[in-house]
C-alpha cells in the first residue's frame, strides 16, 4: 500500500499508476511473483534510488521517511526483494519480487 500511496503523492496534478503482476523465474529453480508499480510522476533521481529504502530518508516535507524502509524489511523477511527499475521514461517503476511456494505433491488417493 505504501508504494501506491507514494506513487499517487508523486503526481499532485494527476497522472497514472499501473500495477502489473506476473510469474517469473526465481532463485534456486523456483518461481517468483513479480509486481511492478509504475507511475507517470517526475521520477526519482538516480542518486536517490538506493537511498529511498534507508530509514528516515524522504524527499517530502512531511512524513518520517520510514514507509519504504519498512516495506523493504517486510519484502526481505518474506524472502523477496524490492528495487527501482532503471527505466528511461519519466516516472518511477518500483518492482517487488516474492518467492512462490513450491507445489506440494499430494499422495495419490487410494480406494477403500
Amino acid at each position: 500500500m505504501n508504494i501506491l500511496t507514494n506513487a499517487v503523492q508523486a503526481m499532485p496534478h494527476g497522472g497514472q499508476v499501473r500495477v502489473r503482476a506476473r510469474r517469473v523465474p526465481g532463485q534456486s529453480n523456483s518461481e517468483a511473483l513479480e509486481i511492478r508499480f509504475a507511475d507517470t510522476g517526475p521520477g526519482i533521481p538516480p542518486e536517490d534510488r538506493e537511498r529511498v529504502f534507508a530509514p528516515y530518508f524522504s524527499t517530502k516535507a512531511t512524513g518520517f521517511g520510514l514507509g519504504l524502509a519498512i516495506t523493504k524489511k517486510i519484502v526481505e523477511d518474506h524472502g523477496g526483494r524490492i528495487y527501482i527499475s532503471a527505466g528511461e521514461a519519466p516516472g518511477t517503476e518500483m518492482v517487488v519480487e516474492l518467492p512462490l511456494p513450491s507445489p506440494v505433491s499430494r499422495p495419490a488417493a487410494t480406494a477403500a
